[in-house]
């Protein structure tokens, strides 16, 4: 028996919310591997249509207050729809934000992906 069956079957016997614990420190312990982005769940709610305005702002670099002058919007608006943006897509920085838009089909992919990078 290996080790992650061990791990399954120690985690059948906790509640719910003991072995999501378990498992975060079974993570943080470096004795089990995080689930790759791309294969977590899409968003438990729905992106609206204004989130996803701004969110096609993201990869351009563009600060907040250069969003909202472009779009003609308060920049509070702004971060308030980005701030939704990381909760929705369960994200904490921008780059974040936009590889799981990316991987979750809300934003085309990156045009600089399979180039060739530079030497040096």
């Amino acid at each position: 028996m290996g080790d992650s069956e061990r791990a399954e079957q120690a985690l059948a016997g906790l509640g719910e919310q003991e072995r999501e614990r378990a498992e975060i420190r079974s993570r943080l312990a470096g004795q089990t591997p995080a689930p790759p982005p791309a294969a977590r769940e899409p968003p438990l709610e729905p992106v609206t249509d204004r989130e996803i305005r701004i969110l096609h702002y993201l990869p351009t670099n563009l600060t907040a207050p250069e969003i909202a002058r472009e779009l003609y919007v308060s920049r509070n608006t702004v971060e308030t729809h980005i701030r939704n943006l990381y909760a929705k897509l369960g994200t904490h920085r921008r780059a974040d934000t936009v590889a799981r838009a990316r991987a979750l089909g809300l934003l085309a992919p990156s045009p600089l992906t399979g180039q060739a990078k530079p030497a040096g």
